[in-house]
């Protein structure tokens, strides 16, 4: 997934004469670390769009990425009753919290598989979840029609073509996503003590990461989902080569 440092300054030498003092020196304390890629934004704008063409570049941020946030995880206090899981896969890199019960909720996510004009977008995503009886009930209702509809359709559907076939299996597919949506619907009607633990986990570890980045949740601009869920908000910032995104459960 990641070249290693020397690698990284190995590479930033052969472009001493080409960048300037100030841009170099820049580079390299991201990649000792020194600070995180998204710390000054002013310079992540002018910066970034130059020099978001040369690939190691792009290296240089991932590593700073991984690493900064490989820091705040291992620094994380979690008590007896948290237990952090980290996985890395070659462009994505996955951290979950498991709290008594076995319950697991994810905590963190970074991947650079996406793509603009051949150049990789740094992908970084926050989760968090929140109690709201409003969006839990217009979920509850947009559930249950688009269930109804479905079924409905199903019913008045034959498997007498291809065509047909192809439909529904689709919607045999759909009807379990919602399905699924209902289920979970209903598991949260009250909050368990390990729900509230985990509400608790994930703001504190969102708030460590929006600190290191320098982000305040209201600069966040709130996209839409597809398929729609009203029980999950998605609000992005967008930088050069980079998208920070929050994705808040309502439960």
């Amino acid at each position: 997934m990641l070249v290693d440092s020397k690698e990284l300054y190995q590479k930033l030498d052969q472009y001493q004469s080409v960048l300037n003092e100030s841009t170099l020196n820049y580079l390299c304390e991201l990649i000792s670390l020194q600070r995180s890629v998204l710390e000054e934004k002013e310079i992540l704008e002018e910066r970034g769009n130059i020099l978001g063409q040369l690939d190691f570049y792009q290296e240089i941020l991932a590593y700073n990425i991984y690493h900064r946030a490989i820091g705040i995880i291992d620094s994380f206090e979690r008590g007896e009753q948290l237990q952090i899981e980290k996985t890395v896969e070659q462009q994505e890199f996955n951290v979950k919290g498991t709290i008594e019960a076995g319950k697991e909720f994810p905590m963190f996510s970074y991947d650079s598989k996406k793509e603009i004009e051949g150049k990789p977008i740094h992908s970084i995503t926050l989760y968090e979840s929140v109690r709201d009886f409003e969006q839990r009930e217009l979920q509850k209702n947009y559930v249950l029609q688009r269930l109804q509809g479905l079924y409905h359709r199903k019913a008045l559907t034959e498997y007498n073509d291809g065509e047909n076939y192809q439909l529904c299996m689709k919607m045999e597919q759909q009807i379990a996503y919602y399905e699924n949506e209902k289920k979970e619907l209903k598991e949260h009607e009250n909050l368990t003590d390990t729900d509230r633990q985990m509400i608790q986990m994930q703001e504190a570890f969102c708030n460590e990461f929006l600190k290191d980045y320098q982000i305040k949740k209201e600069d966040f601009e709130e996209m839409t989902n597809f398929p729609k869920r009203v029980c999950i908000k998605t609000k992005r910032k967008a930088y050069p080569s980079i998208a920070v995104i929050r994705k808040i459960r309502c439960i």
